[in-house]
């Protein structure tokens, strides 16, 4: 066995075997060259912050995906004498039970309802002069969104233009693609704003999400026939399936959106300030410029480049670029079809395609509000965390680290420890879940159909 083991390290990547401690050293030299390095300094005061935590619980069935999200919000009264929970918002599973359909990018899907569940609940819980600490990623919450949408935008897009660039060559086949977007901005942007604003008129994060859950298929279904009704000649039949899912990711990531905007909004209102805290980030923004240690995450490499105590200023060590309106919505469709058709010109000559992840009043509430975006690395004791959050609610981020280190004994937040224990899911709660859905359903004629869909999948009805 040891020796299978050493010959997998021999495999590894010889940087990380042989080279990584000098370029560490380096990496520490360069870091103090740009004077990112800075001390946390103590704060011997008192404070009160939120604390929140989510979870999800899915199983992929024979036709959807069965999901339970899931959210804590713990209250604590925090000072150098310790900590004591005040107060508990939780969001719990009985209300977070939803059925995903097309069964398609399921995992991704549920953890975007995740984070507006968590969104949600800790904006319920916020009061004046709070300190908001999230589980997670600020910037990963920033770009999610754009990420989600890529991948549908590619997919319907390379249908439309591979559809008419066949039958009709490749200027046609631009023109097409254009227009296509047009419809798509033209049907989808109003409505979903107008469903958003009428979803979150609601007052609880339960009725919110109910709200949402109980008729985003009914709206996926209108403007699906309302496509295809007025501009069905621009969705040939192979980019039909492209466009039903990018119709669903569409309203989930505009609702996700509009839970993190509610959140912001009510933060600084309460003239707070909110950081997310991330345990395990795969973010690569310093190693990727060192080709030795290109294979590992910023954290891994910081915990041996900083002491306990230090913290890596993210601004002072890369470019950190807001994330803009543009990168989200298709702002050219605002300023005519000439605009839109030189940037699809653009767009199929660099082989990408253009992002349409928000309606554009959306993406303006939050980018051009709180898109710009900074972050630390530090090290509290024994490991490395990041630290992301909104410029325009963290003024002072050395005091915000200050009071985060006299909560965080093992190097992480302990209110966050206790939220994430009150929250974590069983992965075998939405099957059992699942299954009692199938159970109720499966003698109903009417629902025999539904009752297929939430049924074992495939692989297990056969066995495997």
């Amino acid at each position: 066995m040891s020796s299978d083991v050493l010959s997998l390290i021999g495999r590894l990547p010889d940087g990380i075997v042989r080279h990584a401690f000098s370029v560490l050293k380096r990496l520490r030299k360069e870091l103090e060259g740009k004077n990112a390095i800075a001390r946390v300094r103590e704060r011997r005061e008192d404070f009160t912050g939120v604390f929140t935590d989510g979870s999800n619980s899915i199983s992929e069935r024979r036709g959807a995906g069965v999901a339970v999200v899931a959210a804590t919000a713990l209250r604590y009264e925090c000072s150098p004498h310790g900590i004591e929970e005040v107060q508990v918002r939780e969001f719990s599973p009985a209300s977070g039970l939803i059925v995903l359909l097309p069964r398609a990018y399921l995992v991704t899907r549920a953890n975007t309802l995740m984070r507006a569940i968590e969104h949600l609940t800790t904006a319920d819980l916020v009061e004046t002069g709070d300190l908001v600490v999230m589980d997670g990623s600020y910037i990963s919450s920033l770009l999610d969104p754009c990420a989600a949408a890529s991948w549908v935008s590619r997919e319907l897009q390379s249908a439309i233009f591979s559809h008419f660039a066949r039958e009709k060559g490749r200027a046609v086949a631009i023109s097409k693609l254009a227009d296509a977007m047009l419809a798509l901005v033209e049907v989808l942007d109003g409505s979903v704003t107008r469903h958003m604003d009428r979803t979150f008129s609601k007052s609880t994060a339960e009725e919110i999400f109910a709200e949402f859950r109980d008729n985003y298929y009914i709206w996926a279904g209108e403007l699906y026939e309302e496509l295809l009704a007025n501009y069905g000649d621009l969705f040939p039949e192979e980019s039909l399936i492209a466009l039903q899912n990018f119709i669903i990711l569409f309203l989930e990531q505009n609702f996700t959106a509009c839970a993190l905007a509610r959140l912001l909004e009510t933060v600084r209102r309460k003239r707070g300030a909110i950081v997310w805290v991330c345990k395990d980030s795969e973010s690569r923004m310093l190693t990727k410029r060192h080709h030795m240690i290109v294979w590992s995450n910023d954290v891994s490499a910081l915990d041996f480049v900083l002491n306990d105590g230090e913290y890596v200023l993210l601004e002072r060590a890369v470019q950190l670029r807001p994330v803009t309106t543009n990168e989200a919505t298709i702002v050219e469709a605002l300023t005519g079809r000439d605009m839109l058709v030189r940037e699809i010109h653009r767009i199929v000559r660099e082989q990408r395609a253009k992002t349409y992840a928000l309606t554009s009043r959306i993406a303006r509430r939050l980018y051009d509000q709180f898109g710009a975006y900074s972050g630390v690395y530090v090290k509290f004791r024994h490991l490395v965390v990041q630290v992301s959050y909104p410029r325009a609610l963290v003024s002072d981020i050395d005091r915000v680290l200050g009071l985060l280190s006299e909560i965080s004994p093992r190097g992480y937040p302990e209110p966050l420890v206790k939220a994430h224990h009150r929250v974590v899911l069983s992965q075998r709660l939405a099957e059992k879940l699942a299954d009692g859905m199938w159970e109720l359903m499966k003698d109903d004629d009417n629902l025999r159909f539904l009752a297929n869909l939430v049924c074992d999948s495939g692989r297990r009805l056969i066995g495997l």
